[in-house]
């Protein structure tokens, strides 16, 4: 098991592999938020996640979706797609996750079984349902079997390799039994927007330092920026004046940790134009100042 962490989670498409290629699983126990950690930005992976919540709550964004959780929630989160996590009011948020590629059970050697149940939530053809409470009726089994998961992961067993990929199929029998697997309406006009969002956000996190603007974006994708302002809205949960400065303050805290470069060096190649300004978001968004920061993590 990992503690979540910064580089655990990046602003866009995660790069950082859960587990290795010839076991594709890791577990996590999350903490949210902390000093260094204050919410997990919009971004997607390959890999499809389960996650218990096992104290506090916060607010999950799944594209357009808002849900804010509760205590023995489990929240269900497929293959690329686009999700975050804002805290409440700086409460804290615990639970348990894992993380998984497809790959696992079988996706990358196509069957009947892999073809009928696992292709179309990879490809984004079918949906999940992304959360249930213990009210659901199907909230019973699939809690046990999270349950057995994540004790296999941490116990290691002898041949637990063998019992985990059996309880990982079996998790998506359940999910097929208790409908919790949607079928899509205007599944390719899904694809695209996905994609199209997918692409803002790359472009953002390649273009942060220079002088972003929501017009010079729009611009960058044919949009007009009335409609790029509430697409991107709608389909993150935040503006995006608030997500590239959120990209620029996730940028500035590794550097003050990994770097040598003093404050005003930072502030300026993260992309920001004004020292106190920078202060001032970095303290709202850290709830220290980048000194205190400094001292508090290196």
């Amino acid at each position: 098991m990992d503690i979540c962490r910064t580089t655990a989670i990046q602003p866009n498409q995660e790069e950082l592999g859960h587990g290795d290629k010839l076991f594709p699983l890791a577990t996590y126990h999350c903490v949210i938020p902390t000093a260094q950690f204050p919410g997990v930005p919009p971004h997607w992976h390959a890999e499809f996640e389960i996650s218990l919540i096992t104290e506090g709550r916060a607010n999950y964004k799944f594209g357009t979706e808002d849900y804010i959780t509760s205590p023995d929630d489990i929240i269900i989160i497929a293959p690329n797609t686009l999700h975050s996590i804002v805290p409440i009011n700086r409460e804290v948020q615990v639970s348990d996750t894992v993380v998984f590629h497809l790959n696992l059970i079988g996706l990358s050697a196509p069957d009947q079984c892999t073809i009928r149940y696992l292709q179309p939530i990879f490809s984004g053809e079918y949906g999940m349902v992304n959360h249930i409470s213990p009210g659901h009726s199907g909230y019973g089994v699939i809690r046990r079997c999270f349950d057995e998961i994540y004790k296999l992961t941490e116990q290691k067993p002898q041949y637990y390799e063998l019992e985990l990929k059996s309880m990982l199929t079996e998790l998506f029998k359940l999910f097929y039994v208790n409908n919790l697997v949607l079928t899509l309406q205007n599944t390719r006009s899904h694809i695209r927007q996905n994609e199209l969002m997918a692409n803002i956000l790359r472009y953002i996190n390649e273009n942060y330092r220079s002088d972003l603007s929501i017009h010079s974006i729009a611009a960058e994708f044919c949009l007009s920026d009335v409609y790029f302002m509430t697409y991107f809205r709608k389909t993150s949960g935040m503006t995006c004046n608030r997500y590239i400065t959120e990209v620029r303050l996730r940028e500035a805290g590794r550097m003050l940790l990994d770097t040598d470069k003093s404050v005003s060096e930072i502030c300026f190649e993260c992309g920001f134009r004004n020292l106190s300004n920078f202060n001032r978001r970095f303290r709202e968004y850290y709830s220290v100042t980048p000194s205190e920061y400094k001292k508090m993590l290196k």
